[in-house]
């Protein structure tokens, strides 16, 4: 009798440890499983945040592309302003007679005599 009890006891005992032991597989498949999910949703992220830096660097590209295409726009503008400006201020301080000579010479260049 007491033998049974304590046969019935063991097996109970052995029943008890086994669920235990599966409850704690359970559980560290379901720790590796979450672990999995937040490395995979890290890498995700990861994807994201260099996805979005080349996207902002192509931005800044495109906006210094502008810039200097602008810079370079102002830079002729001003030069073809310069260039008039100096020429009007040129004419305007040279006599009658050198501009007279100068258009002469101009005139001469287009009828391609620049060498008499």
């Amino acid at each position: 009798m007491k033998n049974m009890k304590k046969m019935k006891l063991m097996k109970k005992m052995k029943k008890l440890k086994q669920m235990k032991l599966m409850k704690l597989m359970k559980l560290m498949k379901l720790m590796k499983l979450m672990k999995l999910m937040k490395l995979m949703k890290l890498m995700k992220l990861m994807k994201l945040m260099k996805l979005m830096k080349l996207m902002k660097l192509m931005k800044l590209m495109k906006k210094l592309k502008q810039m200097k295409l602008m810079k370079k726009m102002k830079k002729m503008k001003l030069m073809k302003q310069m260039k008039q400006m100096t020429m009007t201020s040129t004419l305007r301080r040279t006599s009658r007679w050198t501009r007279w000579t100068m258009h002469l010479l101009r005139s001469m260049k287009n009828l391609s005599i620049s060498h008499y």
